[in-house]
């Protein structure tokens, strides 16, 4: 997999760290179509992105990444698009998850524990629904060229969460089984998402897509000038952390026919 020039389908939100991942694929020539839940702000993030890389080349769909029937019909729409996917990225480390049943008795601890377990189940069912759509529409013994699958999971699974259910490790080896990708030519990659606390000064008037997300500003996309000079780090930190995720997928799906995973710091 390259870092520049695919044609990527990004399952997830339009912000954070997977908003970062979608600039550095835009940045590096690729063309996109994203997922919101929210159609005001994913309009308004496809704008934005439109103006910056240019209108053809990033696409919104007011799609629930986790609803398998609306992500099939993206699948359709972007090789109707584009013609092709040959890179799928699935980011479930900012989806919700509800607690059913209330907390009842359960101390703190407790809590989080069982809040963990949620998390992380809903990483690996996140995996599993994209892995079963990229083989679909990006496998080989479909008549596609094959590509990648990366996947953005939380980081709880490296606090040592269990609960005897199935692992985003366990998940990804078995989908990444080397006689299974020779078959399908689909390779998997996980990458837990870093903890990132981007700086949150505001500067000038560049309202942000979520509140919790700094904005970007097009000047940081030519150069940083002496106008920028104070917030050069949080523009930095964003652009670094998203280009080293694609980085890691590239350099692992070179190396390893098989598992591929990797956690980003």
């Amino acid at each position: 997999m390259a870092v520049s020039g695919q044609i990527c389908v990004v399952a997830g939100h339009t912000r954070g760290f997977t908003r970062s991942v979608v600039e550095a694929l835009l940045k590096r020539g690729s063309k996109v179509i994203f997922t919101s839940s929210n159609l005001e702000q994913g309009e308004a993030e496809q704008d934005r992105l439109g103006q910056l890389y240019g209108p053809s080349k990033v696409h919104c769909a007011h799609t629930d990444h986790r609803d398998e029937p609306a992500m099939e019909q993206l699948f359709l729409k972007a090789i109707k698009i584009f013609g092709e996917v040959n890179l799928m990225i699935s980011a479930t480390a900012q989806d919700n998850v509800t607690l059913k049943g209330g907390v009842g008795a359960l101390n703190v601890a407790e809590l989080d524990k069982k809040v963990d377990r949620l998390v992380l189940d809903n990483d690996v069912k996140g995996i599993k629904r994209s892995a079963w759509m990229a083989l679909k529409y990006m496998g080989r013994h479909n008549g596609f060229t094959g590509g990648t699958l990366l996947n953005i999971a939380s980081p709880v699974e490296l606090e040592g969460v269990g609960g005897g259910g199935c692992t985003v490790l366990g998940t990804t080896r078995g989908l990444g089984l080397a006689r299974l990708v020779g078959t399908h030519g689909v390779k998997v990659v996980t990458i837990y998402q870093p903890s990132i606390d981007y700086p949150a000064t505001p500067i000038m008037d560049c309202p942000s897509i979520d509140p919790a997300t700094p904005p970007i500003d097009p000047a940081w996309h030519h150069g940083y000038s002496a106008t920028y000079q104070l917030d050069k780090r949080r523009g930095y930190s964003r652009e670094y952390t998203g280009y080293m995720a694609l980085h890691a997928a590239t350099q692992q799906a070179q190396e390893l026919p098989g598992l591929l995973i990797r956690a980003l710091s």
